[in-house]
């Protein structure tokens, strides 16, 4: 399924687990920082919030891991569901570009990769990450 994301503002951003992790667990370091910048993505600052199957993936697990409360995790899966987020599900273009990408730039793990491919493929050239290894990827501009 492919979604036309030049419906709002011709702009967009995608969300990576650095920043979702952060913005969930008020502990995280980043915390603080996350709430200021998502209450920049409320204002609609830059168009389309999305995020991306494999981050929901990363997200939902590491917080497992972390041993974060079932329910808060539940909470934050129906929260990104529910708002004004979009769900991007990967597929063959995504798949075979994001390996492409996890070659060219060794210090990608595949799911920031995989987070680029979508970029490309969408249009998008934001991603809201506390994530340093995105500096330096062409084409993508790291917000944080």
């Amino acid at each position: 399924m492919w979604i036309n994301i030049f419906t709002v503002n011709n702009m967009a951003v995608i969300l990576d687990t650095s920043f979702i992790i952060a913005l969930t667990l008020e502990e995280d370091s980043d915390h603080m920082r996350a709430v200021a910048l998502n209450n920049q993505l409320k204002t609609g600052r830059f168009g389309t919030t999305f995020y991306t199957d494999y981050i929901l993936n990363e997200a939902l697990t590491l917080l497992r891991r972390k041993k974060v409360n079932e329910e808060n995790i539940k909470q934050l899966a129906n929260s990104l569901i529910m708002n004004k987020k979009q769900l991007l599900l990967s597929n063959d273009d995504i798949v075979q570009n994001a390996v492409a990408i996890f070659f060219q730039y060794k210090r990608l793990s595949f799911v920031d990769a995989s987070s680029i491919a979508y970029a490309r493929i969408y249009g998008m050239n934001k991603i809201y990450s506390f994530d340093t290894d995105f500096d330096g990827v062409e084409g993508i501009e790291r917000i944080c």
